[in-house]
């Protein structure tokens, strides 16, 4: 969605912070990807669901969901353990409003911890005292967490990440989020080291957490939109070798990643082991298997030993739900709605589809083997995840890959696609892998026009790019 704004140059192109939505059928959030989740019944996605900035850095602005309004975050603001602290400011949602179901909204993202328990348990997870942390303040808040800086006297800095209540399956995510951090930066991949965590409230904060390495570095969203071509191919380059790098890590079975004892404490089983026994493959926390009352039903999520395993599961799982708590809905979709003469389904249609759709589940599966094996994927890969840095030559780097919440292991053939943050599908241009020319006549157009046209230009230089350097590296390893 293009959003005009006034006073924008064509030298400068202001950033657009977005949200993601989650679609009934299809989940394309995470990576753009086709995934199958089953999700056939008309449900409308809560804004607790839905995934706005959730770095771990600092940025101007945030967008917490298509009908909330633009705040400017200050990054000027602090909330001092010395001075004059407002704990509310630490347990309320302050970067935006909404302007439907502001206060439910505000409520769903209202967390009360104990701000001094979380100073000692962070101060212990990287062997200081308490006495030694000198400042703790709110760094960013998104769809599933808030995010807080800790400062020690020598300017030692880490950060604390906290849940919303709201945040779906919590104890898994967590856990599973810790794993697969530990799991893939013990691969060579540059992600942030975990120093302390807990899935559960049973602590001395008495809230989830995790605490984790602070990167020094620059949010890619943050200059996203002044990127020259130069710096799209080497980010692009970049990028499509990190993921290279994660895509073929093996794994024995689908689902999430967990350290073994963790998942044996919460579930009862300690799930499929990896080579590196300290990690196993457990229960899916992918959102859409457990929003809304679909977190209630006791069904299987994972771990998935086949790929057919992958694709009835979901479907299993929304029968279930259907039959448990289904009611009549209009279709998700409004331009379906029209054939439906905007009469509300009932539940035993969408059942007898999950029923026909069962029944051909296991000819949906590639005849290619290799596209079956189970790997693992950054689940939202957009700018504000990419943590970069510029070299003496001003050339950019990536140090940190970010926020690894419900990341699935799935077989290749679900997590292949381009990542929605860096997709231009609807395209013409982008669809025929032209390579992109700047827009002509520029002096011609007004200042929104020329804004317009040259953030087109950028999102097809990003599709090409990335469409390129992705096809280049799957030629090489064939």
């Amino acid at each position: 969605m293009v959003i005009p704004l006034a006073a924008l140059s064509v030298n400068k192109i202001k950033k657009r912070s977005r949200a993601g939505s989650l679609l009934p059928l299809l989940d394309m959030t995470r990576l753009g990807r086709a995934r199958l989740v089953f999700d056939f019944l008309a449900v409308p996605v809560p804004q607790s669901l839905r995934r706005p900035h959730s770095s771990l850095r600092s940025f101007p602005f945030t967008y917490s969901s298509s009908i909330a309004t633009w705040t400017r975050w200050s990054l000027g603001r602090t909330f001092s353990m010395t001075a004059h602290l407002q704990k509310d400011d630490l347990f309320d949602y302050t970067s935006g409003r909404w302007i439907v179901n502001d206060a439910l909204r505000h409520a769903e993202r209202r967390r009360v911890f104990n701000v001094d328990g979380l100073r000692r348990l962070a101060a212990a997870s990287v062997d200081r005292s308490p006495g030694d942390i000198i400042d703790l303040k709110k760094l960013a808040e998104g769809g599933f967490n808030r995010i807080f800086l800790i400062t020690m006297r020598d300017k030692f800095q880490m950060v604390a990440r906290i849940p919303y209540l709201t945040t779906i399956p919590k104890k898994l995510a967590v856990a599973s989020e810790v794993a697969t951090m530990a799991f893939l930066r013990s691969s060579g991949l540059p992600i942030p080291e975990v120093y302390g965590y807990s899935a559960s409230t049973d602590n001395a904060a008495e809230t989830e957490y995790i605490f984790m390495q602070f990167v020094q570095g620059t949010s890619l969203d943050d200059i996203w939109f002044d990127l020259g071509e130069r710096d799209i191919i080497s980010i692009s380059h970049q990028v499509a070798e990190l993921e290279s790098k994660m895509m073929s890590i093996p794994f024995p079975a689908g689902g999430s990643l967990y350290y073994s004892k963790d998942l044996e404490t919460m579930a009862g089983s300690p799930g499929i082991p990896l080579e590196d026994e300290r990690f196993c493959v457990g229960p899916d926390t992918s959102v859409p298997l457990w929003y809304g009352r679909r977190a209630q039903l006791d069904v299987g999520r994972g771990p998935y030993e086949s790929a057919e395993a992958t694709l009835v599961q979901g479907a299993n799982k929304e029968l279930a739900y259907l039959k448990q708590f289904g009611r009549p809905l209009l279709p998700f979709q409004r331009a379906r709605r029209e054939g439906y003469q905007y009469k509300k389904q009932p539940p035993s249609d969408y059942i007898e589809n999950l029923e026909r759709y069962l029944l051909i589940a296991s000819s949906l599966i590639p005849r290619n083997p290799a596209l079956n094996h189970f790997c693992i994927r950054h689940p939202d890969l957009r700018p504000s995840n990419i943590i970069v840095s510029r070299s003496p030559d001003s050339s950019l780097h990536v140090i940190s890959l970010i926020d690894w919440q419900h990341t699935s292991i799935l077989p290749l053939f679900l997590l292949a696609g381009i990542p929605q943050q860096l997709q231009n599908n609807h395209d013409l241009g982008s669809q025929s892998m032209t390579r992109p020319s700047p827009p002509e006549n520029l002096d011609d157009l007004d200042e929104i026009q020329q804004s317009k046209e040259m953030e087109l230009y950028h999102r097809r230089l990003v599709h090409y790019h990335y469409v390129k350097t992705t096809r280049g590296r799957a030629k090489l390893s064939r």
